[in-house]
C-alpha cells in the first residue's frame, strides 16, 4: 500500500510537470517571430511567467519586441505590451537599439541574451562593447510576482568609452492600454489600473521619462538624441509608455552592471522601499 501510495505520488508529480512544461510551450509557440531568429524565449517560476520575441537585427529598428508579464498563470492577465534597451555612445547624434543577438541560453526561470556590438554610429564615432542580459522571473506570492534584468556590460575595445542605455518598458497593466496612472520618480513608478499595481524600477539610472504611447519610442528610434530629465510623472489615466537612462563611463576591459525590475505588488506603497532596497543589494553583491 505505502508503495502504491508513493507511486501514486510521483505519478501526480510527473503529471503536473508535463502540463507546465506544455503550458511553457503553448506560450512560446503563441509568440510571434521578430528579428533575430531563435533569440526569443519564454520563463517561468510558479505562476509568474515573461516571454519575449526575437531581438531586432537592426539598431535603428523602431519597435521594441512584443513582451508579456503574467504572475496568475500562462494564460491569466497579461501587463506588459513590449520592452527593450538601447545605447548611445559620446558624441553620437541618435539612439540604436540592441540587435543582432549572438544568442539566448537558460531555462526556468532565467535566460540570458548576449550581443558583441562593434560598429560605428551615425557621426562615426567607433563603439566596441559586449553585453549580456540576463532575465529573472519570480513568484513571489498570489497574483504577484517580479522580473529583474541585470545587463553586464563590458569595453572591449582599447579606450575608454561613455555609453548611454535606455530600458523602455509599453505597460498594459490589467491587460488595458488606456487605463494605466503613474506615480513616483526616479526611485520608482508605480503604475496602477483597475487591482493591479506594477512597480517599475532602475538601480542607479540618472533619468527617468514616462509618456503616453508612443511619444517616448519615438524618441528613442527617431535621427536626434535623447536624455531622460525625469518628467512625465504624475501621469494619466491613458496608454502609458516609461523608461530609465543610465551613464557609464568604462575604461578599455571595464564591466559595469545595471539593473532594472518591473514586479505586481499589493499595494502602491508597501514593497516600493523593500524592491530598491533588495535590488540595490543585489547590484552591491556584484
Amino acid at each position: 500500500m505505502l508503495r502504491r501510495a508513493r507511486q501514486g505520488t510521483r505519478e501526480r508529480r510527473e503529471m503536473k510537470r508535463f502540463a507546465v512544461l506544455a503550458a511553457a510551450a503553448a506560450l512560446a509557440a503563441a509568440m510571434p517571430a521578430f528579428g533575430q531568429a531563435g533569440t526569443g524565449f519564454s520563463i517561468f517560476d510558479g505562476d509568474a511567467w515573461f516571454g519575449i520575441t526575437d531581438s531586432p537585427t537592426s539598431g535603428t529598428a523602431t519597435s521594441p519586441p512584443t513582451a508579456v508579464f503574467r504572475v496568475s498563470g500562462p494564460t491569466g492577465t497579461n501587463h506588459l505590451h513590449g520592452t527593450w534597451w538601447w545605447f548611445r555612445m559620446q558624441g553620437d547624434t541618435r539612439e540604436y537599439a540592441f540587435h543582432n543577438a549572438s544568442g539566448t541560453t537558460g531555462g526556468g526561470n532565467t535566460a540570458t541574451t548576449t550581443w558583441h556590438l562593434v560598429g560605428r554610429g551615425a557621426v562615426g564615432n567607433p563603439y566596441a562593447f559586449s553585453a549580456a542580459l540576463t532575465y529573472t522571473v519570480t513568484d513571489t506570492g498570489d497574483n504577484l510576482g517580479q522580473l529583474v534584468q541585470s545587463m553586464v556590460i563590458t569595453n572591449i575595445g582599447s579606450e575608454p568609452m561613455t555609453l548611454n542605455l535606455f530600458n523602455y518598458a509599453d505597460f498594459d497593466v490589467n491587460a488595458s492600454s488606456g487605463g494605466d496612472s503613474a506615480t513616483g520618480g526616479l526611485d520608482g513608478i508605480t503604475i496602477t489600473d483597475g487591482p493591479w499595481t506594477i512597480l517599475y524600477q532602475g538601480v542607479g539610472a540618472s533619468g527617468y521619462r514616462v509618456t503616453p504611447y508612443a511619444g517616448l519610442l519615438g524618441e528613442l528610434t527617431d535621427a536626434s538624441a535623447t536624455n531622460f530629465s525625469n518628467t512625465g510623472l504624475p501621469f494619466g489615466p491613458s496608454d502609458i509608455t516609461a523608461g530609465f537612462q543610465w551613464t557609464l563611463n568604462l575604461d578599455a576591459g571595464q564591466s559595469a552592471t545595471v539593473v532594472m525590475s518591473f514586479a505586481v505588488v499589493p499595494t502602491p506603497a508597501s514593497l516600493a522601499l523593500l524592491g530598491l532596497g533588495v535590488l540595490t543589494a543585489a547590484r552591491r553583491r556584484r
